[in-house]
């Protein structure tokens, strides 16, 4: 195939410079040994004389590139007394040229390379830097013969941990390799592998059967093995919780069924403070959350550590059905809709954020919720309604519930002034003309409607403050400008 075309290279090459390199720093010689080609491979080192111990950009030998290929000859031919290739030889990612025929599945090379009679025997015990060994390759990679023949005739250490603290075991769950597991894990072998050893992130074996969905592995490990099932990872999070996350709600129903062998504990809390009932409503699965509830007696009202109640993360979810499931008089276990987070949001803030007018209406209502309650910040659900730009509740807020637009926040901004800022004059006027607003109510900054028309350039509100409304052009804001002389400024 390629024979002519690099033998025609070659010969062009041979009084200029055989050992060129393309972009991957690949040599003729790297480039036959990869396609194959024995003969060629001879033919450059013998007649052309070409460098056999160039490497490659990745620091690839050529005895790693033919290693990689599988082609065992050219391997043979490179180890032999001639030209004593080292065989241990790393790459730029520390890989030898084993790792490689272990990486591409080269399975017979690899059996080559590690048998014992071999002239020069390669070592088997040489980690990359992610500190991998050909365990751990082998094992990711699916080989159990090679894994078993580490294990029981060169006595490798199964439960070896590379650089992230992955095990074999814990590499082949996460490749889902589940016959290797099975292997690894059984009882009746030789040095069966340790189940419960974490990897850097926390992440035991069930952790990984549960992510990667293996039903039948996680059975095994509770049943055969008492697998701890309140085990915690880095985030707190138990195996029970990571089903949850991953929305294995079979799974969930399982665990916690009260016939189970082990029962999981539903009351545990993660690292965010998330129990179960938390990750069922921010999953919006109400049958669960029902569950825990009715049968379960679960804590509705536990806070999480940003002080979010289920009902809280139901709303900030904007999931209304499961708010009203929630905050239902007539259920086992009403949550406290007055509960607020730890930026003193109550429920009726996240309905305003959310925009929910019948949510908020039956708050009011049938709740007697508070309107002007306000939060850490001094907003009241005015205020919010008004950021958000709910027009439609906010009118609902003022005409149909009162809501106090003279309430001040901690920046001295009233609801009204926000509406301004937001450019929203025809909310501003309402209040002029039906609820006779003061027209010169500063806010933090002593700034005025008037003084905020000329900022925002609206001509036309400028005009409607001061004729419709006898506006003050001559009010001094906080630096002592009246709107006139910020009008100047602003070079109108």
């Amino acid at each position: 195939g390629n024979e002519p075309f690099m033998e025609m290279l070659a010969q062009h090459g041979a009084d200029k410079n055989i050992n060129a390199q393309d972009n991957e720093g690949n040599t003729l010689l790297l480039l036959a040994a990869k396609t194959g080609d024995m003969e060629m491979v001879k033919k450059l080192i013998y007649k052309y004389l070409a460098d056999y111990k160039i490497v490659n950009k990745y620091g690839h030998t050529l005895i790693h590139v033919a290693a990689m290929e599988g082609e065992m000859e050219i391997v043979k031919m490179l180890t032999d007394d001639h030209y004593a290739l080292d065989v241990n030889a790393q790459d730029y990612n520390g890989d030898i040229p084993l790792h490689l025929a272990a990486y591409y599945h080269r399975w017979e090379m690899v059996e080559m390379l590690i048998d014992k009679d071999s002239k020069y025997p390669v070592n088997y015990k040489i980690a990359n830097k992610y500190g991998q060994t050909l365990i751990h390759l082998a094992a990711a990679g699916g080989n159990m013969q090679i894994v078993q023949m580490l294990r029981n005739d060169y006595a490798i250490d199964v439960n070896a941990q590379d650089n992230h603290g992955n095990t074999p075991l814990l590499l082949a769950a996460e490749r889902v390799e589940w016959e290797m597991v099975k292997m690894l894990i059984d009882k009746d072998s030789k040095f069966p592998a340790d189940y419960k050893i974490a990897n850097k992130k926390g992440k035991t074996l069930i952790y990984l059967a549960i992510e990667r969905n293996n039903m039948e592995v996680l059975q095994m490990l509770i049943d055969d093995y008492t697998a701890d099932v309140n085990a915690q990872d880095n985030d707190g999070n138990t195996p029970l919780l990571l089903a949850a996350r991953c929305r294995k709600w079979d799974l969930v129903k399982k665990m916690i069924d009260k016939d189970f062998k082990y029962s999981a504990d539903y009351t545990i809390a993660n690292k965010k403070g998330h129990t179960l009932i938390h990750l069922a409503v921010v999953q919006g699965n109400m049958k669960i959350v029902q569950m825990l509830i009715d049968y379960y007696s679960a804590d509705i009202n536990a806070q999480d550590t940003d002080g979010n109640t289920p009902l809280l993360l139901a709303a900030k979810c904007r999931n209304w059905e499961m708010v009203k499931m929630l905050i239902d008089k007539d259920s086992k276990y009403s949550a406290d809709y007055n509960t607020t987070d730890k930026v003193g949001q109550a429920l009726i803030h996240l309905m305003a954020r959310g925009g929910n007018v019948e949510t908020i209406k039956m708050l009011i209502d049938d709740y007697a919720a508070d309107v002007n309650t306000q939060d850490n910040n001094g907003n009241t659900v005015l205020h919010v309604a008004v950021e958000n730009s709910m027009w439609e509740m906010v009118k609902m807020l003022i005409v149909d519930y009162r809501a106090n637009f003279n309430a001040t926040n901690k920046s001295g901004q009233t609801p009204f002034h926000v509406a301004a800022l937001k450019g929203q004059w025809d909310i501003v006027e309402m209040l002029l003309v039906d609820y006779a607003l003061d027209v010169n109510t500063p806010n933090g900054s002593g700034h005025t409607l008037l003084h905020l028309a000329v900022e925002n350039n609206n001509l036309e509100a400028v005009k409607m403050l001061i004729h419709d409304h006898s506006a003050d052009i001559d009010y001094l804001d906080s630096e002592g400008r009246t709107p006139s002389q910020l009008a100047t400024e602003r070079g109108h």
